[in-house]
């Protein structure tokens, strides 16, 4: 057989090059492995949702939930919003964690947040208004929207998934001072 045995193929496509009179002299079918189709599947979803990630108009970014709770992928729109050019600058300037993401002044605030809105989600979602310092020192606010992944089908460590969107130009100078008191 020309098929090595043990794997499945399937006809991919049927590609008519000739005619004669209109009826189809020769054609060239492609067989391929079903194996090869899923990997080239698998890389392809891959590659879109990563695309997708990088050209989001909003911040997303990943990082561990437990312990240092360390950043593990941030989207360009994440590093643009805090003020840098490449990732490597946003690293160092967040330290590469969620707490050195947000504000220090609303630190204990978020992450009590994050944990009692855990704890009454059922989704493991939370929703979160805070501020962060950009790289040039500016102030910006943040609305942030979390999952916490649990699934059953994640071997290995928890990750929160979030995306952030600055909301500092849409939100009243009464509402950063009703925020801030409510930090106090």
């Amino acid at each position: 057989s020309v098929f090595p045995a043990g794997e499945e193929w399937c006809i991919t496509t049927i590609t008519v090059s000739e005619r004669e009179n209109g009826v189809p002299k020769t054609a060239t079918m492609t067989i391929r492995s079903i194996e090869s189709l899923m990997r080239e599947k698998e890389s392809n979803l891959r590659v879109n949702m990563t695309k997708a990630l990088e050209t989001m108009s909003n911040g997303f970014f990943i990082y561990l939930a437990d312990g240092e709770e360390k950043i593990l992928y941030a989207n360009p729109q994440t590093v643009h919003l805090f003020g840098c050019k490449t990732s490597t600058e946003f690293k160092e300037l967040t330290g590469n964690t969620f707490t050195g993401v947000v504000h220090p002044e609303d630190i204990k605030r978020v992450e009590w947040e994050i944990k009692s809105q855990i704890e009454e989600d059922d989704r493991n979602m939370d929703y979160i208004r805070y501020r962060i310092i950009r790289k040039d020192g500016e102030v910006r606010w943040i609305d942030d929207v979390g999952h916490l992944e649990t699934s059953e089908y994640i071997d290995g460590p928890r990750m929160f998934y979030v995306y952030i969107a600055d909301v500092t130009d849409s939100i009243t100078e009464a509402e950063k001072k009703s925020q801030i008191k409510i930090m106090r």
